[in-house]
């Protein structure tokens, strides 16, 4: 019986590197394969998409939030009724410069040296 059991691990041994080879062979045929590599390029750069946009509403609302904190009392004080967009808040507060607050002033003068105005 021990000739038989040593005979049975020495042909799975054998056949081990077979079944290796054939795994081998098969990922390299997947990866051969142009359609393949075109759905593994395309989910690639799908996830690196993902993941940029989704960093970016952070990023974008982050600056939004902190670009004029100070000035949040000084409009709802100077530019009742003004909607926010196309830079109206900001030609509000402008028009009242000697009326802002000293922290919504040096907002202010920051975001006219940024945009070079």
């Amino acid at each position: 019986m021990n000739v038989s059991v040593g005979a049975s691990i020495l042909a799975i041994a054998q056949e081990e590197p077979i079944r290796q080879q054939l795994l081998i062979g098969s990922i390299r045929r997947f990866l051969r394969n142009e359609a393949m590599l075109m759905i593994v390029r395309q989910l690639m750069t799908a996830s690196l998409l993902s993941l940029a946009l989704t960093s970016l509403p952070v990023s974008a609302h982050a600056q939004g939030a902190g670009a004029l904190a100070y000035c949040k009392e000084d409009v709802a004080r100077l530019c009742k009724g003004i909607p926010p967009g196309g830079g109206k808040l900001i030609g509000c507060l402008k028009q009242h410069e000697n009326e802002v607050s000293v922290g919504c002033a040096k907002e202010l003068k920051a975001v006219k040296t940024k945009m070079g105005k």
